[in-house]
């Protein structure tokens, strides 16, 4: 007879050995599974496992993430949908579908999407950082300041939040706010670099040279970080720190020899010792921001320091346009914060966003004063118009082949197409 203690063993094989069974037999069936199956798969490879996993929320997820990054948009938005339908309680599938609807000028049902969530989730912090995040990319940033500073009651431990609230705290000029709320962020997350990072370029903007230190945390925690590297290396350059900005930049461009940022930097740091290689530099500097009024007018003195006299002029004659552009844009801004609804200072700043070539700006001020959702078809055409006006064709008929879209009666389509015709032609 089989010992007592054989016969233990014996079924305790048998146990791990049916356990192992089971285990092997459920895992394709586990989330954490298929996610993983998912999660790096080539868009072909997601396409074929449609048919294995016809209900699986992952997969829809990370098919409409590579449909969304071989620009094929409407089919993504599809999977997403999918996903969401699946999964209604996943915040990361519902931030992708608003993101994949805003890319293709879908700004109503961005929102919708995020609002939904937000509404059906009124304790899942996720739900105000995705509404959160869609009022800072159409601008509107009032009322994102107004959700985000509830958010940081509601969720004080969050540092999220109170970095969303710190950039809308920025956009609407409330910087002492700002600095308090990145403040808060940095003290809940102090080893994440990029709360340092948004806390350095708050205290620049307000010209605070506490920006430095925050800079250096923020590198010391992410030393690699060219987009950090270039933007310090802008800070010193325009706070008059010229060799560290030049070192700083040289090993930005060394790695990223096309980094914007860094080549104005560069150009800044060696213009204050008369190197003719500056010019070039900032040259290539100013296309990271046509109206950077220190750009324009370094510029001009480098071009009177080398004699030239009609690029001299030029350049001062584009630093006073711009100059003048700012300042009748801050007039208009102050004049409509007393009147919110007027319709001529709308109407202005949607124009002056056309030559800027800001469509999104000037789509915003033209449905204001219209009185009408940006996505409908009258602000699209004024828009549209606006642009064309500002030498922005191309955004132009974009915007008016939305209106088309988004038109409801066949007199809308009718205008819309009339006017891509004018477009086409001219």
């Amino acid at each position: 007879m089989m010992s007592k203690v054989a016969v233990k063993k014996g079924l305790l094989v048998t146990l791990v050995g049916t356990t192992f069974a089971v285990i092997w037999i459920a895992l394709p069936y586990h989330p954490a599974y298929q996610e993983w199956r998912c999660k790096d798969s080539s868009l072909e490879k997601l396409q074929s496992l449609q048919t294995q996993m016809p209900e699986n929320p992952a997969l829809y997820y990370y098919l409409g993430l590579r449909l969304q990054e071989a620009h094929r948009g409407e089919e993504a938005i599809t999977a997403l949908e999918r996903s969401v339908s699946l999964n209604l309680d996943n915040s990361r599938t519902r931030n992708a579908l608003a993101e994949a609807e805003m890319a293709l000028g879908h700004s109503r049902k961005a929102y919708q999407a995020v609002k939904q969530f937000y509404d059906t989730h009124p304790e899942n912090p996720e739900a105000f950082l995705m509404l959160g995040r869609f009022y800072l990319t159409t601008r509107t940033f009032a009322p994102a300041a107004a959700l985000l500073k509830d958010a940081t009651r509601k969720f004080p431990e969050n540092a999220e939040c109170w970095a969303l609230l710190s950039i809308a705290q920025q956009r609407i000029s409330d910087v002492l706010e700002a600095e308090k709320s990145a403040a808060a962020a940095v003290r809940l997350r102090p080893k994440e670099s990029k709360y340092w990072f948004l806390q350095a370029q708050i205290l620049k903007q307000a010209n605070k040279s506490e920006a430095r230190a925050s800079y250096e945390t923020a590198l010391q925690l992410a030393p690699t970080d060219a987009g950090i590297q270039a933007d310090f290396a802008d800070y010193l350059a325009r706070a008059a720190q010229y060799p560290a900005a030049e070192e700083l930049a040289r090993k930005v461009l060394y790695r990223h020899p096309d980094d914007l940022r860094a080549s104005g930097a560069l150009g800044l740091a060696l213009a204050s010792h008369n190197d003719p290689a500056a010019s070039p530099l900032l040259l290539k500097g100013l296309q990271n921001n046509p109206q950077d009024i220190l750009i324009l007018r370094t510029l001009h003195l480098c071009m009177v320091r080398e004699g030239k006299k009609e690029d001299a002029v030029r350049w001062l004659k584009q630093a006073t346009l711009v100059q003048a552009a700012l300042q009748e844009e801050s007039d208009l801004t102050t004049k409509l914060e007393r009147y919110p609804e007027d319709i001529d200072t709308l109407r202005r700043l949607a124009a002056m966003m056309g030559r800027n070539g800001d469509y999104f700006r000037c789509l915003q001020y033209q449905a204001r004063a219209l009185r009408q959702i940006l996505d409908a078809p009258a602000p699209l055409l004024a828009a549209a118009l606006d642009l064309e006006a500002g030498g922005y064709p191309q955004i132009a008929r974009r915007l008016a082949q939305q209106a088309q879209q988004n038109s409801k009666t066949p007199q809308e389509r009718s205008i819309a197409a009339k006017y891509l015709r004018h477009l086409l032609e001219n």
